[in-house]
C-alpha cells in the first residue's frame, strides 16, 4: 500500500495581542508554501503496486520516500472576540496545490488548472496580556483543509497525460505564540512569533475509479511574524515558518 502524508500548515495570521470585548478582526491575506515535504511510505510484498494514478512502486522495497508539494491560496478571515481573551476566527478561500511523486524510474508532477476550495476554524485565548513590561501571550488551536482539483501529469522522461484526481489535505494544529507592540520611529510595530504543532492528512482520489490513498505526517515548526499598523485600525502584516518546507504569507487586517 502506498501512503503519502503531508504537511501543510495555515498561518495564523493574527497576533497574540488581545482585543475589546465585542470586537472584531478581519483579514485578507495570501498564503503559499514551497518545497513542502510529503512522506510516502512503502510496505514490503512481491510484485510492483500502484497508487490510484498510476505511480508505480515495487511493493519489496520499505521506509520513506520523499516527495514534494507547492501550493498558494488567498483567503479572507474573520476574527471574533466574545469576552475577554478569547477569540474565534474562520477563514475561507481558494488556492493551487500541485505535487512531485517519485516513481519507480521517474518523478511525476500533477497539477491542476482551477482552483479548489480552502477553509480554516480556530480559537485563541490570551494568557497574558500585553503590558508595558511583558508581551501578550496566547495559545491558539485550529482546524484547516483544502480540496484541489489535479487534471495534468508531466513526468521528468517527458511524458505527460491527462489525470482525474482529487487532493484532499486537512489539519489540526496547536500553537503557542508571542507579541509586543514596540515603537519604532513614529511606528508601533507589532512583532510577533512562536511555536506550532500540526498533523495534516492527506488523501488522494482518482475520481475515475473512486480508490484512494493517503496518510498523515506531525510536524513541530517555529512561527516569525510582524504586523505594522497603517492606521488605528488597519494594519499590514507578514508571517512565515520554515520548517518541513518554506510556508509564506501576508496581507491586510482590519479591527473594529
Amino acid at each position: 500500500m502506498l501512503f503519502p502524508a503531508a504537511a501543510f500548515a495555515q498561518i495564523l495570521a493574527q497576533t497574540a495581542r488581545q482585543g475589546a470585548r465585542g470586537s472584531w478582526q478581519i483579514a485578507a491575506y495570501y498564503q503559499g508554501v514551497s518545497d513542502q515535504d510529503l512522506n510516502f511510505n512503502l510496505g514490503g510484498g512481491s510484485g510492483s503496486c500502484s497508487s490510484p494514478n498510476n505511480v508505480t512502486f515495487a511493493c519489496g522495497q520499505t521506509g520513506t520516500l520523499s516527495a514534494h508539494g507547492n501550493g498558494q491560496a488567498g483567503l479572507i478571515k474573520a476574527v471574533y472576540q466574545p469576552w475577554d481573551g478569547f477569540q474565534y476566527s474562520a477563514a475561507i478561500g481558494a488556492g493551487y496545490y500541485d505535487v512531485k511523486v517519485p516513481a519507480a524510474s521517474t518523478t511525476q508532477s500533477y497539477s491542476g488548472d482551477g482552483a479548489g476550495p480552502v477553509f480554516s476554524l480556530g480559537v485563541q485565548d490570551v494568557i497574558f496580556p500585553d503590558t508595558i513590561v511583558t508581551p501578550a501571550v496566547a495559545v491558539e488551536a485550529g482546524f484547516a483543509g483544502g480540496l484541489y482539483p489535479l487534471n495534468r501529469m508531466d513526468a521528468s522522461d517527458g511524458s505527460s497525460g491527462a489525470v482525474n484526481d482529487t487532493l484532499t489535505l486537512l489539519e489540526y494544529q496547536l500553537g503557542v505564540i508571542a507579541s509586543r507592540v514596540v515603537p519604532v520611529g513614529g511606528w508601533r510595530v507589532e512583532p510577533y512569533g512562536g511555536i506550532k504543532w500540526y498533523r495534516a492528512s492527506a488523501d488522494l482520489k482518482d475520481s475515475t475509479t473512486g480508490s484512494h490513498s493517503g496518510g498523515f505526517r506531525d510536524t513541530l515548526a517555529p512561527v516569525l511574524g510582524l504586523r505594522v499598523p497603517t492606521s488605528d485600525h488597519e494594519g499590514l502584516f507578514a508571517e512565515a515558518s520554515y520548517i518541513g518546507g518554506f510556508q509564506y504569507g501576508g496581507g491586510l487586517s482590519l479591527r473594529f
